[in-house]
């Protein structure tokens, strides 16, 4: 026989349709996969073996509705920027809807309640209570597990019962959604792995421009368009604080058609954003004001001792969470290393500046043992100069 889960919910505090768990024996609904390729395979060994998230999540939703006796399952992933929920794998399902889920009234409550409480909640009439989720499920009851990791909500694992259990379950039915969580940690470290690597790939090619030109407009095209690609964005555009005009200037951006190189606007401008940006400490996203198709994230460069500019990166903002977790970190740790590939850059302007400086004040040209513009210094013996060799201790 097959253990159940019992809900951690306290007796008095659940409503009638939130009924607390308790041990049960639940009966796999008839017509489902038979789960023989997980069967003797515990997710730990899943989790451990299978390094394609496609792959994975089917077999642990499989294991989920082996575990629990239900009839479909729907994973919701929890957008840490708007708060939504968003359906981005199941089994069992005829369809997988991709508008969000944002639960009203009591759905809103059974969510916050499974959050709060960190506990399975089982929804008896979810076609009343939650007729959203009913909908989406196509059951008329669901078990949702909620997936926290410390204070931070990471999604909710609904599971449909055409029928609801004639009893409880137990509280061990947890551990199903344990798996999710843990699955969905891996995988987000795998893939920030591997856009970290290739953010410095890009930065590598930033920089290898640089040494090979000088020139900073030139190598910030090259990492505008490359960061275009790497993030899936429609513009990026990299604004220098030059500090004696007190403005900001367009140095380089994807966008040819919209932005003009050379654009100025002034650092104390309450209406550029870039210039707002740049008195921050922290990055910011800022989503579109009218229909919230397009969000950008602004990156202060700040150098060693002072603000250098702003880099903005305006893309999609997508409904997938991985995009708020993962995709809109990594302009933030880029900024860093662009910031100082910048500041070293204008402190080698500066040392060039200020020698040709003194050559135009001092007329190397014409000084006995100086040396000219485009050549070693001169031959002492010929400028008449005669040099005395260096004495040793």
């Amino acid at each position: 026989m097959r253990r159940g889960l019992r809900s951690k919910i306290a007796p008095e505090r659940a409503p009638a349709d939130l009924m607390p768990q308790n041990e049960s024996h639940t009966r796999r609904s008839p017509g489902l996969p038979s789960g023989a390729d997980t069967a003797h395979r515990s997710p730990v060994s899943l989790l451990a073996h299978e390094v394609r998230q496609s792959a994975l999540l089917p077999m642990l939703h499989q294991h989920a509705i082996d575990r629990t006796g239900g009839q479909c399952s729907l994973l919701f992933q929890h957008n840490p920027r708007n708060g939504a929920l968003h359906a981005t794998s199941g089994f069992g399902l005829d369809t997988l809807r991709s508008d969000p889920w944002q639960p009203a009234h009591d759905e809103a409550a059974i969510v916050t309640q499974a959050f709060e409480r960190r506990a399975p909640v089982l929804v008896r009439d979810a076609d009343r209570r939650a007729p959203e989720l009913a909908a989406r499920l196509a059951t008329r009851s669901a078990l949702l597990l909620p997936l926290v990791r410390g204070d931070e909500r990471r999604g909710i694992l609904a599971i449909g019962f055409s029928t609801p259990p004639a009893a409880d379950v137990d509280e061990d039915v947890a551990e199903v959604g344990d798996a999710f969580l843990t699955a969905l940690e891996l995988f987000h470290l795998r893939q920030s792995e591997e856009l970290q690597r290739d953010v410095r790939a890009l930065l590598a090619d930033f920089s290898a421009s640089l040494s090979a030109t000088l020139n900073l407009s030139g190598g910030l095209d090259i990492f505008c368009h490359g960061t275009n690609l790497l993030f899936g964005a429609d513009r990026t555009s990299v604004w220098i604080h030059d500090r004696r005009a007190r403005s900001l200037v367009l140095q380089a951006s994807s966008d040819t058609v919209h932005a003009t190189r050379g654009t100025r606007v002034g650092v104390d401008d309450p209406s550029a954003p870039a210039a707002a940006a740049m008195r921050r400490n922290r990055a910011e996203i800022v989503t579109g004001a009218s229909d919230e198709v397009t969000a950008t994230v602004t990156v202060t460069l700040r150098g060693t001792r002072r603000a250098l500019g702003t880099h903005r990166v305006r893309a999609a903002s997508g409904s997938s969470p991985a995009a708020s977790s993962i995709s809109w970190t990594a302009p933030t740790s880029s900024g860093r290393q662009l910031a100082s590939a910048i500041e070293n850059m204008q402190l080698l302007d500066d040392l060039i500046r200020s020698r040709r400086e003194l050559e135009n004040t001092f007329d190397l040209d014409h000084q006995p043992g100086g040396g000219d513009r485009s050549s070693r210094p001169a031959d002492a013996r010929q400028s008449g100069v005669c040099v005395a060799p260096r004495a040793r201790p």
